[in-house]
């Protein structure tokens, strides 16, 4: 396993960590709330952002216009389920959802799963690493890598490690602030 394969698998844990970050709910509509929720129609699961367009006519109000009429119960169906804390209402080619203001209490619940979540982040690029490492100490061992090109390897994703941390952080901070924001 090279460096450059090293750094694309610490990506992809950034990616996800993003697109789960873009599922907590800030104190503004967002597409991407709901745009995954999984409808049971046509004999499947298909994510909302396959049925209908979802549109943010105001700030704190998501609007989801299904293509096929008869899917409107499916899709307010399946936000019911999932229980995101929105109780959606339907109407006769819509489903509306009006995010209540978040309480103080309930923007802290969700820097708890911001923290939760970040630090999954965290362990998942410390995993990486540890691969990395345990397989260059193999190659040291079976003399296949010399003693200082291990140290320079380490050393490399050691500061990989430290620069995606730092981009973690960021991404911490910006979601924090919007969650904290009223």
């Amino acid at each position: 396993m090279d460096i450059n394969e090293i750094r694309s698998k610490m990506n992809k844990s950034i990616d996800f960590l993003i697109s789960e970050l873009k599922k907590l709910r800030t104190s503004k509509a967002s597409a991407s709330l709901v745009e995954d929720i999984r409808v049971n129609v046509y004999e499947s699961h298909m994510p909302i952002s396959q049925l209908a367009t979802i549109i943010i006519p105001e700030s704190n109000v998501i609007l989801i216009q299904p293509w096929d009429k008869n899917n409107v119960s499916a899709i307010k169906d399946a936000i019911l389920n999932i229980n995101i804390g929105i109780t959606p209402i339907e109407n006769d080619d819509s489903v509306r959802l009006v995010l209540p203001p978040l309480s103080e209490e309930r923007r802290n619940d969700f820097v708890k799963i911001l923290n939760n979540k970040v630090e999954s982040a965290k362990v998942s690029l410390r995993s990486i690493r540890k691969e990395y490492i345990d397989g260059l100490k193999k190659d040291k061992e079976e003399n296949n890598i010399s003693e200082d090109e291990y140290n320079r390897d380490v050393e490399h994703v050691d500061s990989l490690i430290k620069e995606m941390n730092i981009e973690i952080e960021k991404i911490f901070e910006d979601k924090k602030k919007d969650l904290l924001e009223i």
